[in-house]
Parts: C-alpha cells; structure tokens; sequence
C-alpha cells in the first residue's frame, strides 16, 4: 500500500489496530473502540470505514470488526522496510557523473565495432578471396 494515501490519524490507528492484532485482541468491540480512540463517535465510524476500505478490518454484525493480519505486515514494513535495489543504487550513482555515459558508449561501442569489422572482413574474404602464391 502507498503510505502516501494515509494521513497521520489513519497511520496511528493502524498501528493501534496492529498493536491489537499482535497482542492476540484481533476482536474489536465498536463501543470499546470510540472509548479508546477519544475522537466524536462520527469520527470513529469515519475511521472504521475507511479501513474497512483499506483492508485492513473485517466486518463483524453490529458494528465489531477483526483486525486481519494485514494490518501488522504494514506496520512491519513501515518499521523494518525492505533492503534497496542495488541495481537502482547503481544508475542513480552512474547517471550523476559525466563522465560514465562516455565511458561506457566506448566499453559497448569499441568491441561492437570490432566484430562488426571482423564479419565484413570475413564475408569479404569468402567473395573476394586473396589470390596468394
């Protein structure tokens, strides 16, 4: 998911409901959630929406909802995001010096040039062959 889609209210609440999720409280009554969250009840069903838009609950009948797994393995990323590319690492170092573009249009260019010239040399031979005695 985009971290950039959430704001700072819905970041806190899923690390409240991940919290749950790891202390084996997947379980959310409605009326003990708006009594934890402090905000109007409006809100709170505002915020239950949204991540029930997002995943990260299951509805259950009046009102409840479970906190899936999902929930945790975000907030896991969040905390411990996974190693970078070092591929990306790489281009982004090459693309800000001037002087690796020409460096390696000469490392490709020269041996493409070589066995460019080495075919036509050898397709020349076998048409016009050297007439040595």
């Amino acid at each position: 998911m985009d971290e950039r889609v959430l704001d700072d209210k819905d970041k806190e609440l899923i690390r409240y409901l991940a919290n749950r999720y790891r202390n084996r409280t997947e379980k959310v009554h409605y009326d003990a959630f708006v009594e934890e969250m402090k905000v109007p009840r409006s809100e709170c069903a505002t915020l239950r929406t949204r991540m029930l838009m997002l995943g990260m609950i299951a509805e259950l009948d009046n009102c409840d909802f479970v906190v899936l797994p999902e929930c945790a393995e975000l907030v896991n990323d969040w905390d411990n995001p996974p190693p970078r590319d070092y591929w990306e690492q790489a281009t982004k170092w090459m693309r800000c010096r001037r002087w690796t573009l020409p460096l390696l249009v000469l490392a490709a260019a020269l041996p493409l040039i070589k066995g460019y010239w080495d075919i036509i040399t050898l397709v020349l031979q076998c048409i016009y062959p050297s007439s040595k005695k």
